[in-house]
């Protein structure tokens, strides 16, 4: 059968990077391993248009189409569904990905033009179903239609051992990587490359919706071979996208010393919890080309971070911070304005925090209510969630806490301080440094429309 994934548009305005979407890439190449033929459309890299969408789809011909869903590009999916419909009526649409994850068994109820869903992991279940699309009730994490009524399948089971999961074929983005459009403006390095070494979190932030629970890693030997792979096919920068890429940390210095040994003129990024950063780690990981360390720090304010359940300190942040950039390693911090309980004084206290601390780059968001998670549920049981997570509005839901009158003040918070913090000459300094380094007119670009978007 000819499969075809649809990596959607997004939101973002302001392109800092644009990655590989490694959940689509892992799946069409389990289900090029059962035999079947995939081919990706990435919507989102390539800005293509609903006309341009449904050209490569009739040129495809394919039986299935495969959309990833994440709550933030609901509006967006489910108009491209009914397009799809209405030129394509016997056309079946399949849909995955974490808002899938986070209401199950909804989403077919919002989604009317869309046939089948899948839950949980599906590199097995995914191309089981595909051998025999009409016999639906024996593939476990299912979601489907019969008649009038939804059906939801028992759950997918974990994927214990993923070394025996085949790497990804990046020639199923070919083009894509042959004309740089995955990139970041922190780093001059062009493709950008893409791994994913574990799976699950065992933390529970009450912002952060996450299904699996059980942590599962790939052996070093695993992802030494990838990076490898990679390599070959011309990529010098890769961004490691585990949540939490150090949490088991002799596991990563044994990968940071099989890069060494490899000798590949590669840079590193990887993203870590502040608590888990040393300096054995940052001292392998800089022998091994590490360029970037990124934290979700989210809050300046200790009483914030505990309802938040992040399960860190501000001490732990600050040292977090110095011993990265001891080593001349970027330190990059997210933040989240407006959670539930948080008042003006806790976001001048965390704009006086980041202003103390001094990150590298730091990135400041409004609070995105993500179905299901803890303050979701918190949120609605005591009537401040406005709005809701709904595929026929392109609003997005918020919280409502006392001293906001609209969204627009909790933006107007966001966006001064990003203006305070970013007209501080430590990141003048730090731009001009980061222009000189890496030459990349992509950064001068996104510096302006960044100043603009903040005034």
């Amino acid at each position: 059968m000819k499969i075809l994934f649809i990596n959607p548009a997004g939101r973002r305005l302001l392109k800092t990077h644009c990655f590989p979407p490694i959940g689509l890439l892992s799946l069409a190449t389990a289900v090029k391993a059962r035999g079947h033929t995939p081919e990706i459309i990435d919507v989102y890299a390539n800005n293509y248009t609903n006309e341009e969408i449904l050209k490569k789809i009739k040129v495809f011909a394919p039986h299935f189409i495969c959309i990833t869903l994440s709550s933030l590009n609901l509006f967006w999916v489910n108009e491209l569904t009914k397009l799809i419909k209405r030129n394509f009526p016997n056309l079946k649409i399949i849909l995955g990905g974490p808002h899938v994850n986070a209401v199950e068994e909804e989403v077919l109820h919002q989604f009317r033009f869309v046939d089948f869903a899948f839950y949980g992991e599906s590199e097995f279940s995914l191309p089981e179903f595909l051998d025999n699309p009409n016999n639906p009730k024996r593939i476990n994490g299912l979601i489907y239609r019969v008649k009038s009524k939804v059906l939801k399948n028992p759950p997918s089971e974990e994927i214990q051992n993923l070394d025996q999961l085949p790497l990804p074929d990046i020639d199923l983005l070919k083009n894509e990587y042959l004309t740089n459009k995955y990139f970041s403006i922190l780093t001059s390095q062009k493709p950008v490359g893409v791994i994913l070494t574990s799976r699950g979190c065992p933390y529970r932030c009450g912002f952060c919706y996450y299904k699996f629970q059980s942590y599962r890693t790939r052996s070093p030997e695993s992802v030494i071979n990838e990076i490898k792979y990679q390599y070959s096919k011309g990529i010098r920068h890769i961004e490691i996208l585990d949540d939490n890429f150090l949490l088991d940390k002799n596991r990563a210095i044994q990968i940071f010393k099989m890069i060494q040994k490899a000798r590949l003129n590669l840079t590193l990024r990887i993203k870590s919890r502040v608590d888990a950063i040393d300096d054995e780690i940052l001292r392998e990981g800089k022998k091994a080309n590490l360029e970037m360390v990124s934290f979700g720090c989210e809050s300046g304010s200790e009483r914030i971070l505990k309802k938040m359940k992040k399960g860190i300190t501000l001490k732990q942040i600050e040292k977090a911070c110095r011993l990265t950039k001891r080593y001349r390693i970027i330190c990059f911090t997210s933040w989240i304005f407006g959670y539930l309980g948080e008042t003006r004084e806790d976001i001048r206290r965390t704009v006086s925090f980041i202003k103390k601390i001094k990150p590298s780059a730091f990135q400041i968001s409004p609070l995105y209510p993500y179905p299901k998670t803890e303050v979701y549920r918190s949120a609605k049981a005591n009537k401040q969630l406005v709005g809701d997570w709904d595929a026929n509005s392109p609003k997005i839901p918020w919280v409502k806490l006392p001293w906001m009158s609209s969204y627009g003040t909790l933006l107007k918070e966001v966006k001064r301080a990003k203006l305070e913090l970013y007209t501080r000459p430590f990141y003048f300094k730090f731009f001009l440094e980061l222009l000189f380094k890496y030459r990349n007119p992509l950064l001068v670009r996104y510096g302006i429309q960044y100043l603009r978007s903040a005034i």
